[in-house]
This record gives C-alpha cells, sequence and structure tokens, in this order.
C-alpha cells in the first residue's frame, strides 16, 4: 500500500475488530501468513477476545487499515470458494461513513445478525454502511457448507477526519476511495414500492412538531447523509391529491440552489420526504454574525470580492427555476434557506421547506403565517391580488433586508406592527437598485425573479442612475443627457410613491407607539416554537422558524 508521510505523522485510530464466528474463521485469524494483524483485547462486556483490528490511517490512500479481505488480499482468506479480492471496507468521502463492499463474483458476502439491513437488490452496487447501531455480522462463502462467519466488535464510534485524510492526498491520482455517488441508482424519486425505497439509518433526531417531525439519517445503501422529513397527509382527499401532486413535481427538480430531493415514499398516512442533508440555516449564519463586516455590495451584486456567488444571485437562481417551472414556493425566509459551508468559507444556498408550495396559478389559499410574506399571501386584506411568483420576490427582499439590517431584524422580533413593518421594508429596498420595487404590494408593480436577474447580472448602473428606475420599462436609457434630463422628475416620482403609501397606510413618523398600540393584535413575532399552534386563528400572523 502506497503510504505519504504527513506533517506531524497522526497516529492510526483504531475503529473496530473483526471476530470470528466458527471454525472457519479462527482458522483464518491462525493463518501464520495474518500474523501480524491479530490482537487480544477486551470488549465492553469485559470478556477478553481476539481479532483483527481496523484503523483508521489518514496516511494510508485508502484511509483503513487492513481493508481487504480474499485470497490474495490483506487479510488472507485461504480457500477455493473465496475470490483474490472478496470484500473491502472503504470510507465514504463525504460522510465518513464506513462502507462494506462486496467485490466476489458471485454475490459471495451476506449480511447477518439482529441488526442487519442487508445489501440492496440489483442494480444497486453491492455495498452497505457497517455501523456500531447496523450491519454487525456478515459472513464470506458461496455454498451452505463453507461459510465463514465475522462479528464487528466497534471499540467506538468512527473518528474519520476526513480534511487530514483528505489534505494528505490532495494532488495525487486517484485520491482516497472515489467519493460515492450522490444520486441514488435505482429507485424512483417518488416510489410506493418498498423494493424501490431507500433504507435509512437514522442519525439525531430533531424535536417532533405538528404535523411533521425531522431526523438525520444515513442511507445505508451509499452512506450519503440524508435529512428525512415525516409529514402527514391530510385527511381530504383534495388537499391530500395537491400535496401528493408537489411531491411529484419536486421529485423532479435538478437545480443547484434548491435542496436535492433523494426520494418521496407514500406511507398511506404520511410522506416520507427524503433529502440530502446541508450544515444548517441561513438564520443561524445571521444569529451568528458571519454577515455583519460583509460589505452590502458584497450581499447584494451577482458576485462578491471573490468572485463567488452571492447569497442573492444564488436565491435569485433558484427563484427563477421556480418560475419556469410554474411553482411558487410561498415560503421563502432564512429558516427556508440552507447552506454548506466549505473549507474556505464560502457558502452554497440551497432553497428548502416546500410544504406551502402550490403550481401556479394556485388556489389563491392564505398561507398560514404572515413572516417573510407579500400582501397577496397572508390574506388579511381582501384586495382582490392574486397570488404568483412575484409573491416569492418579496419574500425574497424581505429576507435579504433581514440580513442586512441589524435594525429591521430587532424591529421583526420586537411587537411593531405588520404594517409599519411593511413600511421600513419599502424605505430600505427603494434605496438598493438591487432590491428596487421588490418589495411593491401590487405584485404588478414588482419585477420577476427572471427579469431581476437578468438585471443582476449585467452590469448595475450606480444607484443615482437607478433611482426611480420604472421595473417594466425595456426601453431605459443609458445616455448621460438623457438621465440628467430626467433625474429631479424620478427623484419627485419615487418621492410621492412614499408619501402615497404613507397616506394610505395611515402612518405618520411621529406616532409610531401609538400605531404599534392600535395595532396590538396584529404584530409578527419571529421566534415561536410550533408552527401549527393550537389555535391557528389566533395565531395565525405570527412567524415561526421551522427550519426544512
Amino acid at each position: 500500500m502506497a503510504r505519504r508521510k504527513r506533517n506531524g505523522g497522526d497516529k492510526p485510530t483504531l475503529l473496530f475488530y473483526l471476530v470470528p464466528q466458527g471454525q472457519l474463521a479462527r482458522e483464518v485469524i491462525e493463518d501464520q501468513r495474518n500474523e501480524n494483524l491479530v490482537s487480544f483485547f477486551v470488549d465492553h462486556k469485559g470478556q477478553e477476545l481476539r481479532g483483527i483490528g481496523v484503523y483508521f490511517n489518514p496516511n494510508l490512500q485508502a484511509g483503513l487499515d487492513p481493508h481487504i479481505m480474499g485470497k490474495n488480499a490483506q487479510i488472507k482468506v485461504n480457500s477455493p470458494f473465496i475470490s483474490n479480492q472478496h470484500c473491502r471496507f472503504e470510507i465514504n468521502t463525504e460522510s465518513g461513513e464506513i462502507m462494506l463492499r462486496d467485490l466476489s463474483k458471485s454475490e459471495g458476502v451476506r449480511i447477518d445478525g439482529p441488526k442487519a439491513t442487508g445489501f440492496l437488490k440489483h442494480p444497486h452496487p453491492r455495498r452497505v454502511v457497517v455501523a456500531h447501531d447496523a450491519n454487525l455480522e456478515f459472513t464470506l462463502g458461496y455454498s451452505s457448507g463453507f461459510r465463514i462467519r465475522w462479528k464487528i466488535v466497534w471499540m467506538k464510534k468512527p473518528r474519520i477526519d476526513l480534511a487530514a485524510w483528505k489534505l494528505a492526498w490532495r494532488g495525487f491520482p486517484g485520491v482516497a476511495v472515489p467519493p460515492e455517488e450522490r444520486s441514488y441508482p435505482g429507485p424512483k424519486k417518488f416510489t410506493e414500492s418498498s423494493t424501490e425505497m431507500i433504507r435509512y439509518i437514522k442519525r439525531g433526531n430533531f424535536i417532533p412538531q405538528r404535523p411533521w417531525k425531522m431526523f438525520g439519517a444515513v442511507d445505508i445503501g451509499t452512506g450519503q447523509r440524508v435529512m428525512v422529513r415525516k409529514v402527514n397527509l391530510p385527511t381530504r382527499p383534495q388537499p391530500q391529491k395537491r400535496m401528493l401532486d408537489m411531491a411529484r413535481a419536486c421529485s423532479e427538480f435538478t437545480h443547484d440552489h434548491i435542496v436535492e430531493f433523494v426520494q418521496f415514499r407514500d406511507m398511506g398516512s404520511t410522506l416520507d420526504v427524503i433529502m440530502g442533508r446541508e450544515q444548517g440555516s441561513l438564520l443561524e449564519l445571521v444569529d451568528g454574525g458571519i454577515f455583519n463586516k460583509v460589505p452590502e455590495e458584497d450581499m447584494l451584486n451577482a458576485k462578491d470580492q471573490d468572485g463567488n456567488p452571492t447569497l442573492f444571485r444564488q436565491m435569485l437562481d433558484a427563484l427563477e427555476y421556480l418560475e419556469c417551472q410554474n411553482i411558487m414556493h410561498r415560503n421563502v425566509k432564512p429558516t427556508s434557506i440552507l447552506y454548506t459551508q466549505d473549507e474556505w468559507g464560502y457558502c452554497h444556498y440551497r432553497l428548502a421547506n416546500f410544504k406551502y408550495a402550490e403550481r401556479y396559478p394556485g388556489s389563491d389559499e392564505q398561507v398560514p403565517r404572515l413572516g417573510f410574506a407579500a400582501p397577496e399571501a397572508s390574506g388579511r386584506k381582501k384586495s382582490g391580488l392574486h397570488q404568483s411568483p412575484k409573491m416569492d420576490v418579496w419574500a425574497l427582499c424581505e429576507t435579504m433586508v433581514y440580513v442586512l439590517d441589524p435594525t429591521f431584524r430587532q424591529k421583526c422580533r420586537s411587537n411593531m406592527s405588520k404594517e409599519r413593518l411593511r413600511q421600513e421594508l419599502f424605505r430600505f429596498s427603494q434605496a438598493r437598485p438591487q432590491l428596487l420595487n421588490m418589495a411593491m404590494d401590487d405584485p404588478d408593480d414588482r419585477p420577476f425573479a427572471s427579469k431581476r436577474l437578468d438585471e443582476l447580472l449585467e452590469v448595475l448602473p450606480s444607484e443615482s442612475d437607478y433611482d426611480g428606475y420604472d421595473d417594466d420599462d425595456e426601453d431605459y436609457s443609458e445616455s448621460e443627457d438623457e438621465e440628467e434630463g430626467e433625474e429631479e422628475e424620478e427623484e419627485d416620482d419615487v418621492d410621492k410613491l412614499l408619501a402615497e403609501r404613507l397616506t394610505a397606510m395611515n402612518i405618520g413618523s411621529d406616532d409610531e407607539e401609538s400605531d404599534a398600540s392600535a395595532d396590538a393584535s396584529d404584530t409578527c413575532s419571529t421566534h415561536s416554537s410550533e408552527e401549527f399552534p393550537e389555535n391557528e386563528s389566533e395565531d395565525e400572523d405570527k412567524i415561526s422558524w421551522e427550519g426544512y
């Protein structure tokens, strides 16, 4: 096995022992060729056993030592029924999970024991996660009369330092074990067949909430970390059909900035949504202060100073994709945006939380929350405004202002009235050309995500040139002479628009406290712990942060 010496010389970490079960397996550890691999140890029950220790070693390209069993392998198994390389332990390079792969010609490895999940059926590769809580026994051999049985005895939960391992082998051909496929081969994305369903091992749990709960898991066939969300299906036929239809639509999404839907499973009364796992939500980054020292231009332009796509650009990309699919997300907010951060600190964002999503045109049903929702989504005013993908543009605008402006965040978490919050949002967004008109009350006055993305990808004019620019004016001139001639008139238009909104809302600059008390029953709280409160009629106007 090729080795590369690392600075500091990381010591191997003992993960587990392979303990023989039966005479044929004992003959393997008694083989003189395996003598240097065998040692005595004491298990968790205080029993002294003998077995072959398997270590994590970042200095090795495979990461595990020893890791191959067979006639001509690290662990010698001398039998006519055993291939030269019969099976191999390997590491999923994304999750760090330990996998057992069957390398034999005729499925000569079998998973046994009380916690066995078994290999998935063809066309899935014959590999499976082995862990302290699953797949603790396996057998080598084809015939019933010749089976070499082994038990895996874990000494500790795996502590795989993927960063150190990858760093040791960066730049070398054949870096470590080839990364496991993120796309799950074989099963349908939306399935009712148990033979096609992804099986998983739970990894942690979230606090159950009505009507859904979510927990982390590992796909046993790939080692990929996933999130499993259990959603209670509506009992009424029409809402249930609408939810299942939307699940089928989501299963077809293929976009870099939309959460990866691995599989949907119709379980009868519930729907299992299996998604790729991310590190956390945008809200966590905001509360952690990661954006406090980031220049505003680095947040609102198409790229930051390092040339990476910004949060704003990535989310416009996602909304443009949904717009092309005639899908309204209807729940864009900081906890619906998930992130994964690389080793250089760059965040890749994905839009998640599609439980309120609908096709456009939809039913215009009220979204059961107010925070980060356009006027047509709340249903509070019977204005005749219909829901469209532009409601997600409003929500993205409010999300960006929430990220950028600490004062706005503080007001969201106070008892300030909804109308006052909307006015603060309008003031902030109209002063930024990238957010211009995204917070207009009338959706006809808002740009589509695709239009704003096109503008963002162009070289944006300076802010003074952008004041008063009508989003629907396709003949906007870049001539300096024409802009100078119209500058004063355009500034007056913005002032008039702002004044009209103030008048329509009956809001004055000197009576904020009286307005807030008058609207005490119409307030927004950004940290309610329940997404579906016991009394929805009283709490439907409160924001809740439910993550995925």
